[in-house]
C-alpha cells in the first residue's frame, strides 16, 4: 500500500512523501512520541472514568484473547504493535497527506481563499475517513464519531503541515483502545478475541460505555484539547500550515519541468 502511494506521489501528484509530512527526523519523532502519549493518557482515563463509575471491572490482565491460532500474549502484543505502526503511517498518508491536501488543493479557487480551501478539504477527508470505518458503525451517530476522530487527525495535519502527530495519535489510539486498556471489549462480537493487557467487561449504558458512547466521545475531545495546547506552546499560536497552493518540490519531477496545464485545476 506505501508502494501505492510512493507511486501515485512521484507519477501524479509529482511530489515526494516527504511533501506529504512524511519527513522523519528528530522533531517528526518527538512530535510523534508527543501523539502516543497524548492518546494513551487520554484513553486510560476513558477506561478509568467506566471503572471508578461501576460501568466497567476488569475481568483478566495480559489476556492472550481466543483467536483461532492465537499467539502468546508478548508475540501477539508485538504483531500489535507492527500492525497498526503500519495502519498508523498508511491511513495518515492516505486521508490527510494524499486526500486533505489534494481536496485543498482541488476546492482553490479565486473566489475560494486558501484559508477555505484547506477547511474544505478537512471536511471532505473527515467525512471520507468515516464512510470508510461505517462497518464499525452502528448508527449515525456512532458514524459521526469516526468523523469526529477524523477532523481531530486532520486538524493536527492542518496545524503542523506534519503526518508525524497524526501518526501518532492513530497509532496509539488503536494500540490503547485495543491491545491495552481493552475498549473495544465492549463490543460482544469481539469482546474476547483479541490479545490486550487489560481485558474490562462492561456493564454500563451503551450511550455511556459504547465505542461511540458519551466517554469515548470526551477521550477524542481530550486528546483535541491535549493537541491543541502542545501545538500552542510549540508554535506560540496556532494557525494553518497546509496550503492549498499546488507546489511540489521541482527535485521530485523528471528534470524539474511539470506540465502545467494538467494542473491548472489545482
Amino acid at each position: 500500500m506505501l508502494s501505492v502511494a510512493a507511486i501515485w506521489a512521484r507519477y501524479v501528484d509529482r511530489r515526494r512523501l516527504t511533501e506529504y509530512g512524511l519527513d522523519v527526523g528528530p522533531e517528526w519523532v518527538r512530535d510523534a512520541g508527543v501523539g502516543v502519549v497524548v492518546a494513551f493518557l487520554a484513553w486510560g482515563l476513558a477506561l478509568a472514568v467506566h471503572l471508578t463509575a461501576g460501568w466497567a471491572h476488569v475481568s483478566a490482565v495480559l489476556s492472550p484473547g481466543t483467536a483461532e491460532n492465537a499467539l502468546p500474549f508478548g508475540l501477539a502484543l508485538i504483531a500489535f504493535v507492527g500492525q497498526f505502526l503500519f495502519v498508523g503511517v498508511w491511513e495518515e498518508l492516505l486521508f490527510r497527506g494524499l486526500i486533505l491536501r489534494n481536496a485543498a488543493e482541488g476546492f482553490r479557487t479565486r473566489r475560494v481563499s486558501d484559508r477555505g480551501a484547506v477547511l474544505a478539504g478537512l471536511v471532505a477527508s473527515s467525512l471520507l475517513f468515516g464512510v470508510v470505518h461505517v462497518d464499525q458503525a452502528t448508527s449515525l451517530p456512532a458514524l459521526g464519531f469516526w468523523v469526529l476522530m477524523g477532523t481531530v487527525l486532520g486538524s493536527a495535519y492542518v496545524m503542523t503541515d506534519s503526518l508525524a502527530i497524526p501518526v501518532g495519535l492513530h497509532f496509539a489510539t488503536n494500540l490503547a483502545f485495543n491491545n491495552v486498556y481493552g475498549l473495544s471489549n465492549v463490543r460482544p462480537e469481539t469482546a474476547a478475541i483479541a490479545s490486550t493487557v487489560l481485558r474490562p467487561e462492561f456493564t454500563g449504558p451503551t450511550r455511556l460505555v459504547g465505542v461511540s458512547g458519551l466517554i469515548n466521545v470526551g477521550a477524542v475531545v481530550l486528546i483535541a484539547a491535549l493537541t491543541t495546547g502542545y501545538l500552542t506552546i510549540q508554535y506560540d499560536r496556532l494557525g494553518v500550515r497546509v496550503s492549498s497552493v499546488y507546489a511540489p518540490d521541482r527535485d521530485s519531477t523528471r528534470g524539474g519541468d511539470l506540465d502545467q496545464g494538467a494542473h491548472a485545476r489545482r
